[in-house]
């Protein structure tokens, strides 16, 4: 069953499941991903993290379900103020250039192929779901070290960057401070209906549930 969950800043949606090179893949869309303050933060040079978390699970009766294989995927949007681009990167693949948000919204909005596990764990005749979580993280201890010669301008050699406090503070610190200032992670969940592995290929609806 479709899980509406808590309220959510964007919307996850699965469209398919099938099996490819003897991998059951997950194909998702994000929609909505970003709102006007992530946005003009990410105008400003402030990279956001989209972390997509896959678990695939087998239904049991009258016994708790059993997590069978999960898979992580991270999709970084930055914008590169030099050359007054937008750029996606992701892991394993080579990294995207835009030239408008608009443009970057509709890329994510696309069809976004998601491996979780071998269908030789699948169980024949058992019943299986899929679960995605997704998070936005519009800033990371991690990302303003990378983005402090930029926040604090030019830098000259040996002199302290006016940032550098903030990324020396312990990261329960930061978080509260993020928060605090309206940038705090977003999240959004996804559960598929049950299938049987000889019901692969399957396609899911995609209007809201």
């Amino acid at each position: 069953m479709l899980l509406a969950g808590v309220a959510q800043a964007f919307d996850v949606t699965l469209l398919r499941a099938y099996p490819e090179a003897g991998i059951l893949r997950v194909d998702l869309r994000l929609n909505d991903v970003f709102d006007e303050r992530i946005e003009a933060s990410l105008s400003r040079g402030m990279p956001a993290t989209l972390l997509i978390h896959a678990e695939l699970w087998r239904s049991r009766t009258a016994w708790f379900d059993r997590l069978v294989s999960n898979a992580d995927v991270s999709i970084k949007v930055r914008y590169e103020a030099l050359r007054g681009r937008f750029r996606i990167e992701r892991p394993g693949l080579p990294p995207l250039g835009f030239d408008a948000i608009d443009s970057v919204r509709t890329m994510l909005s696309r069809a976004i192929p998601m491996p979780i596990g071998r269908m030789e764990t699948l169980k024949p005749r058992g019943r299986h779901y899929v679960m995605i979580s997704v998070t936005l993280q519009p800033m990371t201890v991690e990302d303003l070290r990378e983005s402090e010669e930029w926040l604090s301008g030019e830098v000259e050699a040996g002199r302290d960057a006016g940032f550098g406090v903030l990324t020396s503070l312990p990261r329960s610190v930061f978080d509260a401070l993020r928060d605090y200032a309206g940038l705090g992670d977003r999240r959004a969940r996804r559960v598929s209906p049950d299938f049987e592995p000889e019901e692969l290929p399957i396609e899911w609806p995609t209007e809201s549930r």
